[in-house]
């Protein structure tokens, strides 16, 4: 099945597109019809909160409006203006972001190529870092200097998929930070104050041989120390010296 409006609305209804890409701008778990939120087109959060989804009677489409910007629309409106794409590219990004696999041509009898597919369908938020995530890093030496240098990010709510195929999320919370150590096409997750067997994850498929800290040496060096992770990379960077990991962990998928 290809991807157009009818096909994604077939899978999934306007109320779970427009739930999914406000969930990083509430509190909630799911939003109801007339409870206000700030305008997450704006680049600071509104005083008074004027924006809300609704259903609209005549066909039971659920909408979006804000009585005090004026701003109103689709649940592919909201795509498109969060995203600032076309209507061609937001339905391929809700096609990719709620794992509805339309457009596939992956032979359903290859079970296994297709739970690879599902895998690497995955999105995720950054957002700047607060002071209790950089107070963390402070304790290792590394500073806000570093971890753009090594391509880290906060990250406030990543969306993946689990081996079943269903969609999940989750937001990072004050006692709960989330870090990303953005490789471009694949992320390696960091959750320092999870439980040990799930503070890594890929979002991703991980590049074959990839070491962390390779990109970041200098031309030329004499001495090149080999560490267990990423932190610890960048724990030396800080004071001045060159460092790899081999990146060995086996996260989470």
């Amino acid at each position: 099945m290809t991807i157009s409006k009818e096909s994604i609305l077939a899978k999934v209804s306007t109320y779970d597109i427009l739930n999914h890409y406000l969930s990083p701008y509430h509190n909630s778990g799911r939003l109801t019809q007339g409870k206000n939120i700030s305008n997450p087109f704006l680049p600071d959060k509104q005083n008074t909160p004027s924006f809300n989804i609704y259903q609209c009677s005549q066909n039971n489409e659920w909408r979006f409006k804000d009585f005090a910007t004026g701003d109103e629309g689709s649940c592919f409106d909201l795509v498109m203006k969060l995203y600032k794409v076309s209507f061609p590219e937001a339905i391929e990004i809700i096609n990719r972001d709620l794992c509805l696999l339309l457009n596939n041509k992956v032979n359903q009898n290859h079970t296994e190529n297709q739970s690879k597919l599902i895998k690497q369908v995955y999105s995720f938020k950054k957002r700047e870092y607060t002071d209790f995530e950089m107070a963390f890093w402070r304790k290792f030496g590394i500073n806000i200097e570093i971890l753009k240098k090594y391509n880290v990010a906060a990250i406030e709510v990543f969306c993946n998929t689990n081996k079943e195929g269903k969609l999940y999320t989750v937001k990072s919370e004050s006692d709960k930070f989330i870090f990303g150590y953005d490789n471009g096409n694949w992320l390696k997750l960091y959750k320092p104050l999870d439980e040990k067997q799930f503070r890594f994850q890929y979002l991703g498929v991980k590049e074959p041989g990839y070491i962390f800290g390779w990109q970041q040496l200098p031309d030329k060096g004499e001495i090149v120390f080999i560490t267990g992770g990423e932190k610890d990379v960048m724990s030396l960077a800080a004071n001045g010296f060159n460092a790899i990991s081999l990146n060995g962990t086996k996260p989470l998928q």
